[in-house]
Formats: structure tokens, sequence, C-alpha cells
């Protein structure tokens, strides 16, 4: 039996370095957008009214701009993001609920580029992981509740578009503190 799972890892660090908190969990909410894109990029056609970040519904065509989720510093468009929101998940979210901005200011967090390792065998597993650390300068302690994963993906008139297509809502709220780093990975699996 082949079976495809995403896990959550989180660390979160204090201005010294010290881990405050540290877990690992299968992540349960592949939305909708998901296989709506992978069906896409199987086909080789277009679906139409997929639901962007905005709430927009696209058509989405196969490119070469599809799936990608290189987020650099700053971007919250694409990879790894987080929120501040508490709804349940749905199958039919499009977005995190309340997005946590770049930035220094009160309630930000400073997202930096996301990384990647080669896809790689593990034992009966094959890999691919994806990384993002953010840090809080926000001068006090910043709250995450929601974590997301974020493509971009072009529309039929050409136009990249992103949409959401992991969105998980955490058990707790993770704290982290001024100073702190949060680093979020996500490891793509598949089992043989």
């Amino acid at each position: 039996m082949v079976n495809m799972s995403t896990y959550l890892t989180v660390t979160i660090r204090d201005k010294n370095g010290e881990v405050t908190k540290h877990y690992h969990r299968r992540c349960h909410s592949f939305v909708k957008q998901m296989l709506q894109l992978l069906e896409v990029h199987h086909r080789g056609v277009g679906i139409a009214n997929i639901l962007d970040t905005s709430n927009t519904a696209r058509t989405v065509v196969s490119s070469t701009n599809h799936f990608k989720i290189e987020g650099g510093i700053g971007i919250v468009t694409k990879g790894i993001v987080v929120g501040s929101g508490l709804a349940a998940e749905a199958n039919t979210d499009y977005a995190l609920q309340t997005l946590i901005a770049h930035g220094v200011g009160a309630g930000q967090l400073s997202y930096q580029a996301v990384s990647f390792t080669t896809t790689a065998i593990v034992g009966a597993n094959v890999d691919f992981i994806i990384t993002r650390v953010l840090t809080n300068g926000s001068g006090g302690n910043v709250s995450v509740n929601e974590i997301g994963l974020y493509c971009a993906a072009d529309d039929s008139i050409g136009t990249t578009r992103y949409f959401c297509i992991i969105r998980d809502v955490l058990p707790s709220t993770d704290v982290i503190p001024n100073g702190g780093t949060y680093t979020v990975t996500l490891t793509e699996r598949t089992t043989v």
C-alpha cells in the first residue's frame, strides 16, 4: 500500500537560542485546492473555479509556474505561512484565517526564505522536506495558531495566482518570545 502524508515539525527558540518547545505531528488538512492543482498538473488541462487566497475563483492551466512554493525573505504569498486564526479546518479553506504579516511591528514575524532538501529515500519512505524560519523582532510575544502552505500557479490568462494547499490549526497556541525564532518544517512523505 502506498501512502502520502505531510508531517509538521515546529521548534521554538528563545533569544538565547534555547529550545522552549518542540513537537512533531501529522498534518491532517490538505484542502480542496491541493487536489484541484494536482489534477491540473496530471491531466495537463485547465480547471475552473479554484479559489485563490483572496477567495476569487480562477481557471488554472498547466504551466511551468505550477505548485511553486519557493518564498523568499519577506514573501508571504508562497511557502510556509503562519497565522493567528482559530477557526476549525475545513476542506473549503482557501487561505489562513488570519495571516501574520512579515515585519517587526506588533504581532508580526520576519519570514526568512523557504529552504528545501533534495527528495531522498529514508528507509521505507521517500521524503521531501520544506523548512522556513520566522524571527520575532516585534518587541513582544507573537502567538501562532495556524500553519499553512501556499503555492503559485498560472491562471488561464498567464497571471500568477496564489493558492492555499494546506491549512492546519494547532492543538494549542505556540508563543514565540521577542527575539526568538519559530522554525516550521513540513515533510512530504510517501511510504511503500
